[in-house]
């Protein structure tokens, strides 16, 4: 089955430039995956993060695959904690992303998320002789919840044209570990 991690925060609809921002990892036996946001980060509109605001993830299982969502509440439940499998995988190896706007119905969406999204855009990686493609949803209504999607080696359902036309609108961005 393929593998949908949803993972980022405060994604506002119009994007339309490049950002630069840092995320840190936290992690501990009672918080196993924790970001860290910069004060302020902008994502098309500046959005402000106060000092020291951690965004929690969580995992729910949706049709389609797993799905890691982003919420700014501070609890989470140990089924939502225990959900999160992919944490360690994930922390080796969260590159650079490149991203373009496509159209809501060249992704592979279950239903529901669909019908609450408001943008989308669908990104490509070349790793040697793979060529990763994915998206990323504005998956919520509040500006509180809003997800990353990533997709598989060349299997993420995506239009190619539209990949292959993408903008650098995330060039830059990076995640790192606690301590690195």
């Amino acid at each position: 089955m393929r593998r949908v991690l949803f993972l980022f925060a405060l994604l506002m609809s119009g994007a339309a430039s490049a950002q630069t921002g840092e995320l840190r990892v936290f992690a501990s036996a009672s918080d196993p995956f924790t970001i860290e946001l910069p004060r302020t980060f902008a994502y098309g509109t500046e959005a402000e993060v106060a000092p020291g605001k951690r965004v929690h993830l969580f995992q729910e299982l949706r049709e389609g695959g797993r799905i890691v969502s982003l919420d700014t509440d501070t609890g989470l439940t140990s089924a939502q904690k225990e959900a999160y499998v992919e944490g360690a995988a994930l922390r080796r190896s969260l590159p650079q992303w490149e991203f373009t706007e496509v159209a809501l119905s060249t992704l592979p969406l279950s239903a529901g998320l669909a019908g609450s999204a408001a943008s989308a855009f669908a990104f490509v990686r070349d790793r040697g002789d793979t060529r990763e493609v994915g998206y990323i949803v504005r998956g919520c209504d509040d500006a509180r919840c809003f997800s990353l999607g990533v997709g598989g080696p060349d299997r993420a359902g995506a239009d190619d044209a539209a990949l292959t036309a993408y903008a650098s609108l995330l060039s830059g961005f990076r995640f790192t570990e606690a301590g690195r």
